[in-house]
């Protein structure tokens, strides 16, 4: 069992900070006017695709977490 200290942001946005959380599936983070973070439940193409899902093209991300580092096909950016 993971503490909530091993990865603060996901379990931030799960947790005391859910009423900001914009989350889908495996992926969660906070609006863009609130906060750049974001976090994966695992650095897995699912998870990803989550995140893909709530991050629109002019909004930036910071990923934190112990999750590792995105799998192969993941960008910094977007083609606008």
């Amino acid at each position: 069992m993971s503490e909530p200290l091993d990865d603060p942001v996901w379990s931030a946005l799960g947790g005391p900070h859910a009423r900001f959380a914009l989350s889908l599936g495996r992926a969660r983070r906070y609006p863009a006017d609130v906060s750049l973070f974001a976090a994966l439940a695992a650095p897995d193409p699912a998870a990803l695709a989550d995140l893909a899902a709530i991050v629109s093209v002019e909004d930036a991300v910071a990923l934190a977490g112990p999750a590792g580092a995105p799998t192969a096909g993941a960008r910094s950016s977007r083609s606008r």
